[in-house]
């Protein structure tokens, strides 16, 4: 096995375990969002109230959302099945509100219950700053850790 060779089949693990990392930081980031009440953050559409049928932890959530399938008569007259998420698991009747989605081209809406937090619009940009601060400064000493594990460079036979 040549020096290079063996280098690279001992840093193989660092972009595996860190691309993993992310994606499990990824989901419950947005698990946790929706938790702390930062997402759904648009306007409420219609104001009803629901018949919950069934609920069950969310998978995709990591559980840390529940989704629960519902019978909802809107204020407006409508009514019909909805998908209600929520932070806990709901039986029988609920008032929900409809929230739009900001931004973007999709008119898509989230039913959750009328008691669901909404903190969108008050501290979020705020956390997104402190967030990318941390992220970035962390990333600053994993590299400088990392790089102390790299073998020397050597010098090019050409002497550049």
């Amino acid at each position: 096995m040549t020096e290079r060779s063996t280098r690279e089949s001992r840093l193989w693990p660092v972009p595996v375990f860190t691309l993993l990392f992310l994606v499990v930081a990824g989901i419950v980031a947005f698990g946790s969002s929706f938790r702390l009440g930062l997402s759904p953050s648009g306007p409420v559409l219609d104001r009803g109230v629901a018949e919950v049928r069934s609920c069950r932890t969310s998978v995709p959530d990591l559980g840390l959302a529940s989704v629960c399938q519902a019978q909802v008569r809107w204020q407006s007259g409508r009514s019909g099945h909805a998908v209600v998420r929520s932070v806990r698991p709901l039986t029988g009747t609920v008032d929900v509100v409809e929230r739009g989605r900001r931004g973007g081209r999709n008119p898509d809406a989230a039913v959750v219950p009328a008691d669901h937090p909404d903190h969108a619009a008050s501290w979020a940009w705020g956390l997104l700053v402190l967030g990318v601060l941390a992220c970035g400064a962390g990333g600053m000493v994993l590299g400088f850790r990392v790089s102390r594990w790299l073998p020397p460079r050597r010098r090019s036979p050409l002497g550049q």
